[in-house]
């Protein structure tokens, strides 16, 4: 009997094939976090899976993250886009990347990719809205205090006094 190479070397296909872009989409799209992300109304989910989401950050050494919960990502604006947006870009570099072979993927790529996607997820949705609202309340108010006429105490009103004398010497 004559001896065939080729049939010897044979492997299996998920060793041999790699992922598809829809196929990669759709392991971010099957993950727990992208489940309770868009779950539908917020107000209604568990707090089993805000509680996980916490143990989940602390896993990944975000644990500086504690008061995220679902519902307040789905508090920013447009969270919805900004998810979607994420989870295309994460698929593109990937792709790029390549995926290797399905075994490969599952193995070595998964991980961090759901890690990565979440943590970009929260970092550009929730923590990027917190920060502009801190920015914004704290500007505004340094704004009225720095720019507002003196009191009788004589807090505040620097700007304003530095502006009013840029005025009058522009005047003369």
């Amino acid at each position: 009997m004559q001896y065939d190479d080729r049939v010897s070397f044979m492997e299996p296909s998920y060793q041999t094939s790699c992922p598809s872009r829809t196929d990669v989409t759709n392991t971010l799209k099957n993950t727990w976090f992208y489940h309770n992300l868009f779950a539908g109304k917020p107000i209604y989910r568990q707090n089993t899976a805000n509680n996980s989401l916490k143990k989940l950050l602390k896993d990944y050494d975000m644990s500086c993250y504690k008061h995220v919960t679902f519902e307040s990502i789905c508090c920013v604006p447009e969270w919805e886009s900004i998810s979607n947006k994420i989870l295309d870009e994460e698929v593109d570099k990937i792709m790029k990347e390549g995926t290797g072979s399905y075994r490969g993927f599952a193995t070595f790529v998964v991980p961090n990719l759901k890690k990565t996607f979440i943590k970009r997820v929260i970092i550009e949705t929730w923590a990027k809205n917190i920060i502009t609202n801190a920015i914004s309340n704290y500007s505004v108010k340094w704004l009225n205090y720095y720019y507002s006429p003196p009191d009788i105490n004589s807090n505040g009103g620097k700007g304003y006094i530095n502006a009013y004398n840029d005025f009058d010497y522009i005047k003369k």
